[in-house]
């Protein structure tokens, strides 16, 4: 796990120079590695990794991992089956070796197509022997991976502040402001800076030595057939991702949240570590001290209670969030107005004390049809992305949506039905960019690795073969999976009804970050280029003076708030050092 940079020059160059840039990139998302730092160049290509040890000794992990003739590999990442892999290769992984070497091996037997057989999740580059390097991006866009085009080279890295080391002053893109203030996140293949791109999920990109390039898919969606859509079939795919991300050489925590998904992985997990008579999971858990339906945590505290692990809760206060907003801003790059990062950003940081990995139930709302949102979905995926809104277009003095929300998605197939229609267009976009982003962004921030069982290649490729009929029957959430896994949760957690992740900010507008809402977005603020701020506070705070006992109400002009405050602090905290020129 780490993080990874480079540049590739269409004519020779300085083999120093581009080793100091590069070296440049890798010290400014240093917190992805804090173990190591390495730079390696020659007169074209510059490649640059900072390591997070968690497989290999430090000895045998040194990036780039060079092959039989001459290819050179950085992978920021991880492989979760190296003995398995050299196996089918007719090899032994040896104890203390890393993960990559066995990638960049089945990467040489295979070819970039290979990767549809790995479980791994990764952002990685390769150097060709005949001086291309190939970017590629796991299947749902787990780890991030930026590129840019300047006028005689190519720049690549795992975050947006590397990305700047390289390009120099970066210019905001007014169309990913529009974005995040409607959809709560940057869309599609862009970033919120002009000329940055990423790597598309399930994507590679080969920057050719005459800088041209070419790009492609290696991942292939399935056709829908349910003739596997078991309960039988679903827990064993399950139950080995699970175990295969559980490690049994370090510690493990898990983020328990009171729900399905994360009591799923927790179980499996624990039972694992029983079998083996080794120390069980530490699990998580945030809560607030406003307390009320949105804090949880007691039902996850209850779960861990009931798998005799040992817990501890986080406490989200209300003073404590000015400073979480600002810092999950710059860890995040790409401003994403969803509340849970601050709760996610402190459990990240209490974790990290206690263990170099998290698992989490991320990812399975997705693909076994959990949300909310997902009941009686319109045929119109037009329609159905109101859904997800926060401001209407009209808000902002706009007639529709910014086409580039969706740039690079491809359209589902109108042949599927509406749902299954919306769960692709969910795990193609939304997914990498407001999901997945998040997770990865706040945990590498605190040098934590959070893997995810439920985006396993193998569990993934089922659930998207399966149909959206047959994972949510008569409209009941997740039922495939809930059926699954009867019997070995607690019947109060397969009986509670599916509630999202919340936090109370309604509580906190209304109370102790009032003052702290309006100093912020008072004046020539960022925001004020969009909209008026202040007419969306002086709206929530009379709603809770006037009584207004309308919560989904309340709530949405909450949300409309903190969006606001959240992408004027990005601003503040993140996009300005953006735009001066890189120390």
């Amino acid at each position: 796990m780490c993080g990874i940079a480079g540049l590739v020059f269409d004519a020779p160059s300085s083999p120093g120079e581009i080793k100091k840039t590069v070296t440049a990139m890798s010290r400014a998302q240093q917190a992805r590695g804090p173990d190591a730092l390495y730079a390696w160049s020659n007169e074209r290509v510059g490649l640059s990794s900072v390591r997070l040890g968690i497989v290999g000794s430090v000895g045998r992990a040194e990036q780039p991992f060079v092959g039989k003739n001459g290819q050179r590999l950085i992978i920021n990442g991880e492989l979760y089956s190296p003995h398995e892999v050299m196996s089918k290769l007719g090899n032994d992984f040896v104890d203390g070796s890393c993960d990559g070497l066995a990638l960049l091996r089945w990467l040489e037997e295979k070819g970039v197509n290979g990767l549809r057989e790995s479980a791994a999740m990764f952002g990685l580059a390769l150097l060709e022997p005949d001086g291309s390097v190939l970017l590629a991006r796991d299947a749902w866009g787990q780890k991030p991976l930026f590129v840019a085009r300047q006028t005689n080279h190519w720049a690549f890295a795992s975050t947006i502040a590397a990305m700047h080391q390289a390009l120099g002053p970066l210019q905001i893109r007014t169309e990913a402001m529009v974005e995040c203030l409607i959809y709560k996140s940057v869309g599609g293949l862009k970033s919120s800076f002009e000329g940055i791109r990423q790597v598309a999920p399930g994507g590679w990109m080969r920057l050719k030595p005459d800088g041209t390039s070419e790009e492609g898919f290696w991942f292939q969606w399935p056709d829908i057939d349910d003739r596997h859509a078991t309960p039988h079939n679903v827990r064993l795919l399950l139950e080995k991702s699970i175990e295969q991300r559980c490690p049994t050489d370090i510690p493990c925590a898990v983020f328990l949240s009171g729900g399905l998904d994360s009591g799923i992985v927790a179980t499996v997990a624990t039972e694992k570590l029983k079998r083996l008579g080794l120390p069980l999971p530490h699990v998580f858990t945030v809560g607030y001290e406003t307390g009320g339906w949105r804090d949880e945590h007691n039902l996850a505290i209850q779960h861990a209670k009931e798998l005799g692990l040992e817990r501890t809760t986080i406490t989200v206060e209300a003073k404590d969030v000015p400073g979480l907003m600002r810092d999950t801003a710059i860890a995040l790059e790409d401003s994403i107005h969803d509340p849970v990062t601050v709760s996610t950003l402190a459990l990240c940081r209490a974790a990290s004390a206690d263990s170099r990995i998290v698992l989490t139930g991320d990812g399975s709302d997705e693909f076994w049809g959990g949300y909310s949102r997902f009941r009686d979905v319109p045929s119109s995926l037009a329609d159905y992305l109101e859904r997800t809104t926060v401001f209407h277009p009209s808000e902002l003095g706009l007639a529709e949506p910014p086409a580039s929300y969706l740039n690079g998605v491809p359209v589902p197939d109108a042949a599927l039905s509406p749902l299954d229609r919306v769960l692709r267009l969910e795990e193609s976009n939304r997914l990498h960019n407001y999901h997945l982003s998040r997770v990865d962004k706040l945990s590498m921030s605190c040098s934590l690795e959070a893997r995810s069982p439920f985006l396993d290649l193998a569990v993934t490729q089922g659930a998207v073969s399966y149909s959206a009929a047959a994972k949510r029957p008569a409209d009941k959430p997740k039922k495939l999976l809930i059926d699954a896994f009867r019997g070995r949760l607690p019947q109060w957690l397969i009986d509670r009804r599916k509630q999202p992740f919340t936090v109370p900010v309604q509580a906190w507008l209304s109370g102790e970050l009032k003052s702290f809402a309006h100093d912020t977005l008072k004046g020539d603020s960022f925001v004020s280029q969009f909209m008026n701020p202040t007419d969306y506070l002086d709206q929530f705070q009379t709603l809770v003076k006037s009584g207004n006992r309308d919560d989904r109400f309340k709530d949405a002009i909450a949300m409309k708030v903190w969006s606001l405050l959240h992408l004027e602090i990005w601003h503040q905290s993140f996009a300005r050092k953006m735009e001066e020129q890189p120390k």
